[in-house]
């Protein structure tokens, strides 16, 4: 079974693009939910991402969250922390660059090894 990834952008209505690409890249191996609580509603992409339109006050019950991306500030993601307490947390701040694939896939392993392994 895929690990599923929260992905926030909350920096303006819709998504920017690199966020966007970077939750396609995630899709082979996880599933990608991406909260633009500005967004309103909007179909799956032609890969698979899934847009949530939440605000963070009051984000999405997935179950089980094996990380979480922020492009917001921390302080904008301490319920989604709460949430899903113990998930790795990849903190992006403006003008950085989004993090390395590898690196979100590797924590993911790491953070989920004893408790289900990833697709293949």
């Amino acid at each position: 079974m895929k690990a599923n990834i929260l992905v926030i952008d909350s920096s303006r209505m819709t998504p920017t693009e690199r966020v966007e690409r970077l939750c396609n890249r995630l899709m082979p191996e996880c599933y990608s939910y991406l909260i633009c609580p500005g967004c309103g509603f909007r179909e799956d992409n032609a890969h698979g991402v899934r847009f949530l339109s939440h605000e963070l006050a009051s984000p999405p019950r997935l179950g089980e969250v094996a990380a979480i991306v922020s492009f917001a500030g921390p302080g904008e993601i301490a319920g989604l922390v709460a949430l899903y307490p113990g998930r790795p947390v990849f903190h992006v701040r403006p003008g950085a660059p989004a993090p390395r694939v590898s690196a979100i896939l590797a924590a993911v392993r790491r953070s989920t090894e004893n408790e289900r392994p990833l697709a293949a």
